[in-house]
């Protein structure tokens, strides 16, 4: 399934052979499992079938779901997961800039300079170089603002209602 030309890396959006799963484990207790491990079966398939029509209907506004049940556990498990991926995309010799930029990002700007990850992103929004040209003019925009204030970033964040309360 592709959210906004980028492949999601949901567990709901595919089905996969019993092999692939054996090979690849899915971390157990952590929240946004998927993210670290579905990169991992489509690397390892030796074929992959697309049905070009909708089968499955995920209501990402569902109460109680945990895309709309903010967490420190869900920011903080989305982001070891993500770096799983990156560290195997590297390994696997992708350009990782793109994935990098946009969780140091999402990070930041949903929870803020508080959280235990956020020198770690900061310091990488600030040193990656050149913007990532896959990145949405909001994102763009968002990353220059950080770059010249984190500060002003963080109001901008509150302001816009992206900042999220976790706990």
């Amino acid at each position: 399934m592709y959210i906004n030309n980028h492949l999601a890396v949901t567990a709901w959006s595919f089905l996969y052979r019993k092999s692939l799963l054996q090979m690849h484990r899915q971390p157990q207790g952590r929240l946004c499992e998927d993210l670290g491990v579905t990169h991992r079966y489509i690397h390892s398939a030796n074929r992959i079938v697309l049905i070009n029509r909708p089968l499955y209907n995920y209501n990402y506004g569902r109460q109680g779901s945990i895309w709309n049940t903010p967490s420190a556990r869900l920011y903080s498990d989305g982001y070891d997961m993500y770096m799983m991926r990156i560290a195997d995309l590297e390994k696997w010799g992708y350009d990782t800039v793109y994935q990098r930029q946009i969780v140091s990002l999402f990070l930041l700007a949903y929870i803020g300079s508080s959280s235990k990850y956020a020198k770690e992103c900061g310091r990488y929004l600030k040193s990656s170089g050149k913007i990532h040209k896959d990145l949405a003019l909001q994102e763009k925009i968002m990353i220059r603002i950080y770059r010249i204030s984190p500060s002003l970033f963080d109001l901008v964040c509150r302001i816009t209602g992206q900042r999220k309360n976790v706990g």
